[in-house]
């Protein structure tokens, strides 16, 4: 072989291979690898237009993989919507809103995403007249750090037709107050009310986004990731970048299977696997957010007398993955309570697919280690939830969970 197109020389290259951990150079070739080891072996390689790259001492080594993020939300924060993962208060809230609603036309929605309310000096969620007081005369959605609940204002309930009388629907919660009125908090998929009304992006939007977020990923080194959810929209917008050489970031798509605003399964994607784009498995969800008590348990939460939200039992849950896999395609279920992993395990154990996955993984008991292990499912979990959803975790579940987390 010769006439590589780059050569990397003049640093440290860490492998990631046990039984050669470190090496001198690396060639290039056609996009891939080439040949990695001694320099002079390496160098024997390059040809008159082969590019050289001195590493000037510093160290070489594969792109991270992101294997569950949503990176459409990543550049939805850099596009288009108010970024909350930082607010310390409800009066820094109210601020932003306020500033937001000032930049917008007559009537628009304002949304922001990444507030947690424990991380707030008043420790609690806010609510739909704390909204009204920043927005009175628009609708306001915001979408809490977990993306399983969001609050919204007294316009945008009566937009969504949500009163004292809307009853939750399944795997949902319209949360209210001690007088029965809605406070704005709607959990899982009582979120549907207030998304059929939000306007959906566009194909065209969703490539802005990202664009948008690949460069932030390669930025911080993320060369390859798994988009852990795409609804029709955005699994074409992925297709579309594919198409036209614009994927900066290898991608492994799940298409949604259920959806807040439908009782329904959505439809089934098209299988499509490209050198930079794979669409070839299906999201499911079996319950919800930790840090949110909607996750499901098998006892109570330390703070009231609930044991989260289921969103599909073990039945239903099996028949959808059914339906996946005699379509080629994987199946990959969100479950962080121990009861819902036990509904995605019994479905898995009928299902007899190794390579299935259980996405976060959160609260498992041993027992259901072995299982899955045995079942062959891959985990997925998100170890930096413990740095940024600590606090929830220690104010929402009791002892014997703390330990598992």
């Amino acid at each position: 072989m010769s006439g590589v197109d780059t050569l990397f020389v003049g640093g440290v290259l860490l492998t990631q291979d046990p039984a050669s951990p470190t090496a001198e150079a690396l060639a290039v070739r056609d996009g891939r690898i080439a040949a990695v080891g001694r320099r002079d072996d390496v160098e024997s390689l390059a040809g008159p237009a082969t590019r050289r790259v001195d590493l000037a001492g510093g160290a070489l080594l594969p792109g991270f993989n992101d294997a569950h993020v949503h990176v459409w939300k990543v550049g939805q924060l850099l596009t288009s919507i108010l970024d909350l993962r930082g607010v310390k208060s409800l009066t820094e809230l109210d601020a932003l809103l306020r500033e937001r609603a000032g930049q917008l036309p007559e009537g628009a929605w304002v949304l922001g995403r990444g507030y947690n309310e424990a991380l707030m000096a008043e420790g609690r969620q806010p609510d739909r007249h704390d909204l009204d007081a920043a927005c009175p005369d628009r609708p306001v959605a915001l979408t809490r750090t977990c993306g399983h609940m969001m609050v919204v204002n007294s316009d945008a309930l009566r937009r969504s037709g949500v009163d004292r009388d809307a009853e939750s629907p399944p795997g949902g919660a319209i949360v209210r107050d001690a007088c029965g009125e809605p406070t704005g908090l709607l959990q899982e998929t009582a979120m549907g009310f207030a998304k059929r009304e939000i306007p959906d992006p566009s194909v065209e939007d969703y490539q802005d986004m990202l664009r948008a977020a690949h460069r932030a990923q390669l930025r911080k080194g993320i060369t390859s990731a798994t988009e852990a959810g795409a609804y029709v929209d955005l699994v074409a917008a992925y297709r579309e970048l594919d198409r036209t050489g614009e994927l900066a970031v290898r991608s492994n798509v799940m298409a949604m299977r259920l959806a807040d605003e439908t009782v329904d399964p959505l439809p089934l994607p098209e299988r499509h696997v490209s050198d930079s784009l794979r669409v070839d498995s299906v999201k499911l969800f079996a319950d919800g957010g930790l840090s949110g008590a909607t996750a499901y348990l098998s006892s109570r939460y330390r703070h009231e007398d609930v044991r989260g939200l289921m969103r599909a039992d073990a039945d239903g849950l099996y028949e959808m993955a059914k339906g996946a896999s005699e379509r080629g395609l994987r199946v990959c279920t969100h479950a962080i309570g121990d009861a819902a992993i036990q509904c995605v395990l019994d479905a898995y154990e009928r299902l007899d697919r190794p390579g299935s996955r259980i996405e976060h993984f959160g609260l498992p008991r041993a027992g259901q280690l072995d299982l899955a292990r045995r079942l062959g499912v891959i985990a997925a979990p998100q170890t930096i939830f413990i740095h940024s959803l600590g606090p929830n975790f220690r104010r929402y579940l009791t002892d014997d969970f703390l330990e598992r987390c």
